[in-house]
């Protein structure tokens, strides 16, 4: 007796998936927060892991309507009592992973939109209003505590791969039973013929549903070739200090607000300025603090479309030294009539004093103006 033949495909596909899963989500996880590649291998380790849900929600759902294969008579009881267990935290492992991973995104602090193949969005958990969090700190905490079941499951899932494997092929090699090929894909037969049809043909219509969805929002930009500089009124002189090592994470779609995202992170101790002076105070405690507070960053938290054409309105949280603090601006996208190429620009006012930036030496506006303005400025491209 073998599996069906829609078992074998479910089995094979959702197999490679986890393998590819378990190994972004390393990957990923080894980057530094503010790489564009970690931003980016998130949002496909999020869609494979909606994929896996789907899925194995089939999966589960096909073995409860079609009886699986018995062990082999000869198998011994513990083995027989084993496998059976081994399938079951399968099963368990296979829900557990994909959901704690959706609820970790859906209560994050972060509020980042989840968009499959960069396309369609994908509805977050009401996870904050069942459990009534009101709190920055009771989110964050909850978060913690999915990221935490996340990450076990996914390395006992690994380890269980492992001894699956290792179990298969002890039964082909050692037994030498028929266990592994019952599970054997048998592309000649024609009831799996079928099946790889019938699942090219959605893949197909899943493709054309992601184009035209795709075409219809228009294409969202990500963005490349960016800079950062602050301009301060120092003794009545205008002057920019520009933060030589900066990127930005964003994803726009003019046309679904919602479904845009920006993320700025400035690496302090590159800041440099014309006006030595300046330049030789910035790496202070009283100004950047650059030993204690190397990196300033810039995390969205929604956008909306802005009254102007071609911008959008976005708020998010600024993060200067020890403190965070909510702020708005308006992003302006162009584009060049003769090249084509699109870009953006923010212009963000800022009040120094909030941020504890030269409190103790310069407390007034005498040499130094409470006001200074953060410039950003990056290039806009096609995703993908």
């Amino acid at each position: 007796m073998t599996y069906t033949h829609v078992a074998v495909f479910i089995h094979w596909v959702t197999a490679i998936l986890i393998i590819g899963l378990l190994a972004v989500g390393k990957f990923m996880t080894g980057l530094d927060d503010a790489d564009p590649l970690r931003f980016s291998l998130t949002q496909t380790h999020k869609t494979i892991g909606i994929l896996v849900l789907l899925l194995s929600g089939l999966r589960i759902l096909w073995r409860l309507t079609h009886k699986a294969p018995p062990h082999p008579a000869q198998a011994p009881a513990w083995e027989k009592f084993a496998a059976s267990l081994s399938h079951f935290a399968f099963y368990v492992l296979i829900l557990l992973l994909p959901l704690s991973g959706w609820a970790m995104v859906s209560i994050s602090v972060l509020d980042i939109d989840t968009l499959l193949f960069n396309t369609i969005e994908w509805p977050h958990l009401p996870i904050a209003e069942w459990l009534n969090l009101a709190s920055t700190e009771a989110k964050a905490s909850w978060e913690h505590h999915f990221h935490s079941a996340h990450h076990i499951a996914g390395n006992v899932l690994a380890v269980l791969v492992l001894v699956h494997v290792g179990a298969a092929l002890k039964h082909h090699f050692i037994d030498k039973d028929d266990v592994l090929r019952r599970m054997k894909p048998r592309i000649t037969e024609p009831g799996f013929l079928g099946v790889l049809a019938f699942a090219a043909v959605c893949i197909g219509a899943g493709y054309f549903a992601v184009t035209q969805i795709s075409k219809s929002s228009a294409s969202t930009l990500v963005a490349s070739d960016s800079s950062v500089t602050l301009q301060a009124d120092v003794t009545g002189s205008e002057t920019a200090i520009v933060f030589s090592n900066s990127s930005i994470s964003a994803q726009i779609d003019a046309n679904n607000p919602a479904n845009s995202s920006l993320m700025v992170t400035v690496d302090t101790a590159t800041a440099t300025s014309t006006n030595l002076q300046v330049q030789g105070s910035l790496p202070n405690s009283d100004w950047f603090d650059v030993d204690n507070f190397p990196q300033a960053t810039f995390q969205s938290t929604s956008f909306t479309s802005g009254q102007e054409p071609n911008s959008l309105e976005v708020t998010g949280d600024l993060t200067i030294k020890e403190t965070t603090r909510s702020v708005d601006f308006t992003l302006i996208m162009t584009t060049d009539e003769q090249t084509g190429e699109s870009s953006a620009r923010i212009d963000l006012p800022i009040n120094r004093f909030d941020y504890q930036i030269g409190l103790k030496s310069q407390p007034n506006e005498d040499s130094v103006g409470a006001i200074v303005t953060i410039q950003v400025r990056f290039q806009l491209g096609n995703n993908g």
